[in-house]
């Protein structure tokens, strides 16, 4: 099987199912986002007290630290509380703040959206203030401990140190004085040394705070109904070709005539129960048939060829009337069957067609339409092995899309009245 063909089984037999299934997507990624408020979106730029990142790593490593810092609901909640607004602080940390690095620098950018634009600014300062706060009592806590330690140590030598008295020249008070002083200096040594180190950490500090107006952050509704195209797409290509897998159509001339093992005799532009010109098969393709028609009935050496269709109650009166003005080497009629000769006589009970006998020269030429499901050719294989019949060719038409047979006197449907059903 070509690929083409299967293209033409699933889109061209299917192509309502799925654009209707492909609508379908996108309108529930419409309806998902109807009535939605706007939002709007707040940045402020802050920096951490880490040294200067040396790749993009590390980078995205600081920012995945103020990312965690942000996020914090207790954090977020207490931020929230400092503006005086009510938010979900679990939702608003989950889905509506972020925090990215500007490249691969130190530098973060920090946002918030909310459907208030002042909110979201507020909130934008109130959190990145929160997270340097948090930061520097992680990182400086311990220090600022030690440093109190060691003023509480200094101021208590030096009061021992001025509070020393005794005659002067006392070789026993010189000598606690020269301790105290020298542990004194240690202790500020010590100090001194802290505070050089704190000196030479980075500061953090916010360096850009959100102001109004805040970006308008564009919605979700074309993503998403796009997305849901998308996903009805496929949904309804996966369901087409899950109904070929089950019910395998044959669409086009070359399928038919690998269906049916036999050739294409002629490809008629409209049914063949309309008359010739008047409703689209022309004189030309009944010249083609018969041509082909004769060519295979010679070839088979066979003297009779019956048409028989597909849809049983398709009337061939017209172009067997057509074909057996052309055919010079054999006759030609149509396949009785009971339903088709109610149609064509409105009698009942005639004797079936005596060439039904096992004839060997009678052959059969199939009339179906371009398009016809694989399961409706095992009735016409059964007729042919109960026949004897050879299979001679097979004519396809175009079908047409059905309409309501108007009845005339005698209460049988007008052959102008009938068409094929689109299938």
């Amino acid at each position: 099987m070509e690929l083409n063909e299967v293209l033409v089984r699933i889109f061209g037999r299917h192509k309502r199912l799925i654009v209707l299934l492909l609508l379908a997507g996108v309108l529930a990624g419409v309806a998902i986002h109807l009535g939605d408020p706007p939002r709007y979106s707040a940045t402020a730029r802050l920096v951490l007290d880490t040294t200067d990142p040396e790749d993009q790593a590390q980078s995205g490593v600081i920012a995945d630290t103020a990312r965690a810092i942000a996020t914090g609901p207790s954090l977020v909640r207490d931020a929230l509380e400092e503006i005086g607004v009510r938010r979900d602080a679990t939702e608003l940390a989950r889905r509506h703040i972020d925090v990215q690095a500007l490249g691969s620098s130190g530098i973060m950018q920090l946002s918030v959206t909310d459907t208030d634009p002042e909110v979201a600014v507020g909130l934008a300062n109130a959190v990145a203030e929160a997270v340097i706060a948090s930061r520097l009592e992680v990182t400086s806590g311990q220090a600022e401990s030690v440093v109190r330690k060691l003023d509480r140590e200094i101021a208590d030598l030096q009061r021992r140190i001025d509070g020393l008295t005794g005659p002067a020249g006392d070789p026993q008070v010189q000598r606690l004085r020269d301790t105290l002083t020298q542990r004194l200096a240690q202790i500020q040594a010590e100090r001194a040394s802290i505070e050089a180190a704190r000196a030479e950490r980075p500061r953090a500090a916010v360096l850009d705070e959100a102001v109004l107006p805040a970006r308008r952050v564009p919605g979700r509704l074309l993503p998403d109904a796009v997305l849901g195209g998308m996903l009805g797409l496929l949904v309804g290509i996966g369901v087409a070709a899950a109904v070929e897998s089950l019910r395998p159509t044959l669409v086009g001339r070359t399928a038919i005539a690998r269906g049916t093992e036999a050739p294409v005799l002629a490809e008629l532009a409209g049914p063949p129960n309309r008359r010739a010109q008047r409703h689209g098969w022309e004189p030309a393709d009944v010249a083609e048939a018969a041509m082909h028609v004769e060519l295979v009935a010679v070839a088979a050496g066979v003297q009779q060829v019956r048409l028989m269709a597909l849809d049983r109650q398709l009337d061939l009166s017209n172009l067997v009337d057509a074909l057996g003005n052309s055919l010079k080497t054999a006759t030609v009629q149509q396949a009785e069957t009971p339903t088709a000769r109610r149609r064509r006589t409105g009698k009942a009970g005639q004797e079936p067609d005596t060439a039904q006998n096992g004839d060997s020269r009678v052959g059969l030429v199939l009339v179906t339409p371009s398009v016809v499901k694989l399961a409706e050719l095992d009735p016409v294989k059964d007729f042919l092995t109960i026949s004897g019949w050879p299979l001679l060719g097979v004519i396809v038409y175009q079908a047409q899309r059905k309409r309501t047979p108007r009845a005339d006197r005698a209460g049988w449907p007008q052959d102008d009245d009938y068409s094929e059903v689109d299938a």
